[in-house]
């Protein structure tokens, strides 16, 4: 199939601002995380845990901010505060179904790559049946290695005998766009609220700048 006029034999998705509506989710449980902690969300901590696993980004927080309680007791409280949207309440960006069904009829190969957590995400994926769209899903704590490495990608490349140039990546964030289009993957920049100030970077380490996935079909 062709996307963006290159031919295509597989597709990795992200998930969180490339499927799905949530980061907003995400950007309200950092707000809270610090108010409750006396402190302000520091200006790049979005950028510096977002390519990344619950678990790394816990202790990178602990670490970095002298955060008192455990790993585990951060993580519980990260959960504790999106669990109900993503089992109950998050949608899926306006015609990804359509583009999902789109692919399945064109035998293109389909895997969802993410940096969030299975606990969060297998309830979200089965409340929107969308689990059945992919061939493949994996999470960076699988590979372990964020998105900063194209370890999660190359996964799976391999799983799937293919070459880098005949996968498209669609990712929200500049550093998945950067990794994937720096190892060859057809990198697509998709627009979310969240990474808006990101948009240049994501311009510039992409083939296309998506606003809709309706422009592909």
């Amino acid at each position: 199939m062709k996307i963006i006029n290159k031919e295509i034999k597989g597709v990795i998705f992200d998930l969180d601002g490339t499927l799905l509506d949530s980061t907003f989710v995400w950007n309200e449980v950092d707000m809270k995380f610090f108010n409750r902690r006396n402190m302000e969300i520091p200006p790049t901590y979005v950028e510096d845990i977002a390519h990344i696993g619950l678990k790394e980004a816990a202790i990178y927080t602990k670490n970095k901010y002298n955060i008192k309680e455990s790993i585990d007791e951060i993580i519980k409280e990260w959960r504790d505060g999106v669990y109900h949207q993503y089992a109950n309440v998050l949608s899926l960006k306006p015609h990804v179904i359509e583009f999902l069904k789109t692919l399945k009829e064109n035998n293109v190969k389909i895997a969802l790559a993410t940096a969030n957590d299975k606990y969060l995400y297998e309830p979200c994926l089965k409340r929107l049946n969308i689990a059945k769209y992919f061939d493949i899903i994996v999470d960076v704590e699988v590979v372990n290695e964020g998105k900063g490495s194209p370890k999660i990608y190359d996964y799976v490349k391999e799983k799937w005998q293919l070459k880098a140039s005949e996968i498209a990546v669609f990712e929200d964030i500049s550093i998945g766009l950067k990794t994937a289009y720096e190892n060859s993957y057809i990198s697509i920049a998709v627009d979310d609220n969240a990474s808006i100030d990101e948009e240049d970077i994501k311009r510039k380490y992409s083939y296309y700048y998506l606003y809709d996935f309706k422009e592909l079909m």
